[in-house]
């Protein structure tokens, strides 16, 4: 998709620098020297600053006093009902702390980083499928994945592809998306329980090829991606679980992996899973792969484990 090349592209470094310079000037000159290593900065009225460097706090010099929070709050735009924003051609979320009387007792900063070739190890399997559930504990890398994923399918498919996301570190909460996902076009959800709506409306508006959403598993999710799918359209979803029967077991995830019904004491599946490919995100770079889903669904209901394919950055694995 040429229209990518001429798309504005930041560096992390780049990124950085946006945020920085809407923090006072001494806050700006430790966040440079842990430029590097900074995951989240926290700045609450009356005490210091602090700073979250692979899970490691620094705790800076000074208070935080009303007017450096108003001026840091109100240098951030666009706050939805969740308390949350972005900033324009990055990843980074930026939280509202509530305090009393309607006011803010605090700003939580959280910086994300687009990773290039995170994807890599599973574009031969994920590329020419048409629904893919990413599967995932918390930490484990899936939203660093998903990126990826969006980046590739946007530089092949361009608009046709339309993100439903929740987090800003997906395609980013600005006005402006980061680059990596564009010309991607976005839907922010703003509140969780509209994301079905949302997802309904993506496919029937703008005619696109691939839907790409963030955590499915509220309720009616399911329902909304299973007839997305049914209409032709692509679909790239995460879900929380470590492993695939994680998913199978949950009984929100049930319209997805084949309408399963209960009959007395068994289970079983009435149709065909609407994913192609299933991939169990088990550590950064190391997945486990699923390319027959049903077949695994059905391995799940009669008690056994899907035995999947390791791709990746395992140990001891043999990659040719």
């Amino acid at each position: 998709m040429s229209n990518c090349a001429e798309i504005e592209r930041t560096t992390p470094h780049d990124e950085f620098e946006f945020l920085r310079h809407k923090l006072p000037g001494w806050r700006q000159d430790h966040c440079r020297t842990y430029e590097q290593e900074l995951e989240e900065i926290k700045l609450d009225l009356g005490v210091p600053a602090v700073l979250t460097m692979r899970g490691k706090e620094v705790v800076l010099p000074n208070l935080m006093n009303f007017n450096s929070l108003t001026t840091i709050t109100t240098s951030f735009d666009g706050f939805r009902d969740d308390n949350r924003t972005g900033l324009d051609r990055t990843l980074h979320r930026i939280s509202k702390l509530p305090g009393a009387n309607d006011t803010t007792g605090g700003i939580t900063i959280r910086l994300a980083r687009h990773v290039l070739g995170a994807a890599d190890d599973l574009l031969p399997f994920i590329l020419h499928k048409k629904a893919i559930p990413l599967i995932g504990l918390p930490g484990v890398g899936k939203t660093t994945l998903l990126q990826e994923v969006i980046r590739h399918l946007a530089e092949r498919y361009g608009t046709k592809v339309v993100v439903v996301g929740t987090s800003s570190e997906v395609t980013g909460a600005g006005a402006i998306g980061h680059w990596a996902t564009m010309p991607a076009r976005r839907i922010l959800v703003s509140d969780k329980k509209a994301q079905p709506e949302l997802i309904r409306q993506a496919y029937a508006n703008h005619s696109p090829m691939f839907i790409v959403v963030d955590e499915i598993g509220h309720h009616g999710d399911a329902d909304a991606v299973a007839s997305t799918v049914d209409r032709g359209v692509g679909m790239v979803a995460t879900c929380h679980g470590e492993t695939l029967a994680n998913v199978v077991n949950t009984p929100t995830f049930w319209p997805v992996v084949g309408a399963i019904r209960e009959h007395g004491l068994t289970r079983q599946r009435m149709t065909e899973a609407s994913f192609d490919v299933a991939v169990e995100v088990r550590g950064v770079g190391r997945f486990v792969v699923h390319d027959r889903v049903s077949q695994a669904v059905d391995e799940v209901l009669a008690g056994r484990e899907p035995r999947g394919v390791r791709v990746g950055r395992w140990p001891n694995l043999r990659t040719g």
